[in-house]
Formats: C-alpha cells, structure tokens, sequence
C-alpha cells in the first residue's frame, strides 16, 4: 500500500512558510526574468494563483508555492542526465548527496542551508 508523504512545505518553519513573495520573488524563485512569463505559468498552472491583499498586489505563500512545484520538480529530478554514451551518470539523484526539495527552495531563495 503506498503511504502519504508529507508536503515539502512541512520541513519549513512557520515563518518560512507563510512567507508572501510578491511577483518580482517569484520571477527570481522560478529561474525566469520576465514577469510575464510567470502570469503564462499561472495560467498554465505550474504554479498556483496568487492572492490579492490589495488592488493590482498579487502574493503567494513561500508554502503553497513549494507544494504546488513539488511534482513538477520530482519529475524533472527523476529524469536520466547525462551524455550519451555516459553510464556513470544515469539520474540527477545519483550525483552528490541528496537533499530534499524544500531545502534546495529554500537555498535557492533565502541562500543558506536550514541548520
């Protein structure tokens, strides 16, 4: 029988959590420069629809955020790398030590490593 997994989000501190990123972040968070490629993902939904505090302020929760990528991400993490004809690199997961997707989001994000 296959047993639920925790969210990412749940190796997060509350802080980290919660924390409200507004569309510039997100931009810096995903890898893109422009701020319309971000609304394409939206609508896409490769990631989550904003909230609006304010008029024409749209914000997304660090948390949310994290668990809305987080199949996206395993996918991309699971797929075989490497040259052709290279056997020694057959999977991202086989280089270098593992870590989880909520501490690559948050080195990526804040720059450090949760200690």
């Amino acid at each position: 029988m296959r047993q639920k997994q925790d969210p990412p989000s749940a190796e997060l501190s509350k802080l980290e959590k919660y924390k409200e990123l507004n569309t510039k972040q997100v931009a810096e968070y995903i890898g893109v420069t422009s701020i319309n490629t971000v609304w394409t993902y939206v609508k896409e939904g490769k990631i989550p629809k904003p909230r609006y505090l304010k008029p024409h302020q749209p914000l997304w929760r660090f948390g949310e955020l994290i668990d809305h990528t987080h199949n996206l991400m395993r996918d991309y993490d699971e797929a075989p790398r490497g040259f052709i004809g290279d056997e020694k690199i057959q999977n991202a997961k086989m280089v270098g030590q593992p870590i989880g997707t909520a501490e690559k989001l948050r080195e990526r994000l804040f720059g450090r490593k949760k200690v």
